[in-house]
């Protein structure tokens, strides 16, 4: 049984999206930073065997900042609307 009481509309949708992509972008790119500075103090910035390396780590950090920004944005308390995960009974 779902809730029909305020109907989803595009500024909701669009402020729950910018929510989740601007906090995994910033997740990113303070992740992105010590890895970076790690391989120019190295001077491994261009050395191809770093690349499974880079890959490697990327992946795993985007994901884990994808599932953070997607938990903060589900906690978090918004002006006019509220988001409700409810679960049906087993038939």
């Amino acid at each position: 049984m779902t809730d029909e009481s305020h109907p989803i509309t595009w500024d909701v949708t669009v402020r729950f999206y910018w929510t989740i992509v601007w906090r995994t972008l910033a997740m990113n790119v303070l992740g992105f930073i010590p890895l970076f500075l790690w391989l120019l103090v190295d001077n491994r910035i261009d050395d191809p065997s770093y690349f499974i390396l880079r890959l490697a780590y990327t992946s795993l950090l985007s994901l884990g900042a994808g599932f953070i920004a997607v938990r903060m944005a589900l906690r978090k308390r918004y002006r006019g609307f509220e988001i409700q995960i409810n679960r049906e009974p087993p038939s």
